[in-house]
């Protein structure tokens, strides 16, 4: 039975391993990379306003009467009640135009420039991005009821509740704007998150397909290896084949020739043994020639 590479069913777990690993990896740069903060912001009240973008400040002419908790101009902490508006935009503003200037294009996200003439008389240029109505239409309607409650109070003179509704105002702001804060800091956080943890898979996938090549090169060199062997040993069980036939043909081939030699060699040991016997017989026919002490011949011949 011939012997099959395992190189092919040895690393193929492997790669395929490899090759899902490569793929959540791909998938999860994809998951990561998306918005986490991409949502509709919830409504409670109907946004009533009949502008689609707002910078969240009341005025009393050009002169900033009031801030919007939450609006554009509170959210950029340089504006103050009292601060004047001289410019939109580069356009003079007056009490006619001023409105009309901020709406501008009305457009949501999209940046208005102010100059501005503070309580203390300096000047200075402000920008702020113009926000849309209906993500502060909540927030709205919360300073419309405190606005309305301090002006019943103020019209009974009762300086109690308008004091407390201005020091809840304010309490409210400061709370808006360190969740602000908070929310910006962990936006910043999760982005820097989402950066490094898909440079990570970068490397990962990378890694992975750096893997997944030498695995696949070695599988075809341990295949080319075992293949080769297989081969040898194939080539080799033909070969013995091959001998042991002539191996068999040359022994059924000589037999004859191997009884002859059986039988010479028998006849040559039977010749030697009379060889010695004939050398033997030989030694004891012969007589020396003997020589006495005064040189005289006592004997000679053979017989």
């Amino acid at each position: 039975m011939a012997m099959q590479p395992a190189a092919a069913s040895h690393f193929a777990p492997l790669l395929r391993l490899l090759e899902t690993a490569n793929s959540n990896a791909s998938a999860a740069i994809k998951v990561t990379s998306a918005d986490p903060f991409s949502y509709e912001y919830p409504l409670l009240v109907r946004n009533s306003a009949a502008t689609k973008a707002t910078v969240g400040l009341m005025l009393k002419g050009t002169v900033i009467d009031n801030i919007m908790i939450g609006g554009p101009g509170m959210n950029c902490r340089k504006l103050a009640i009292g601060d004047e508006i001289l410019k939109v935009d580069g356009i003079v503003a007056d009490v006619d135009n001023v409105v009309d200037l901020l709406v501008g294009t009305d457009v949501p996200d999209s940046p208005v420039n102010l100059l501005i003439r503070k309580k203390n008389g300096t000047l200075e240029d402000i920008s702020i991005i113009r926000m849309a109505t209906s993500r502060i239409a909540d927030r709205r309607q919360m300073f419309e009821y405190f606005t309305h409650i301090k002006d019943i109070a103020v019209k009974v003179s009762d300086t109690r509740t308008a004091e407390l509704v201005d020091a809840t105002v304010d309490l409210w702001s400061k709370m808006l704007l360190a969740q602000e804060d908070y929310n910006s800091t962990v936006v910043t956080n999760v982005r820097q998150m989402q950066l490094n943890i898909e440079m990570l898979l970068k490397e990962l996938v990378a890694a992975l397909e750096d893997l997944f090549a030498k695995a696949r090169d070695e599988k075809e060199y341990f295949y080319r290896e075992e293949t080769d062997f297989y081969q040898m040993i194939s080539e080799l069980k033909q070969r013995i084949i091959v001998v042991e036939a002539e191996r068999d043909e040359a022994i059924y081939k000589h037999k004859p020739c191997e009884l002859n030699i059986q039988t010479l060699q028998r006849r040559v040991q039977a010749l030697e043994e009379q060889l010695d016997k004939v050398v033997f017989e030989m030694s004891s026919w012969s007589v020396g020639v003997m020589i006495d002490s005064e040189g005289n011949q006592r004997s000679s011949a053979l017989r």
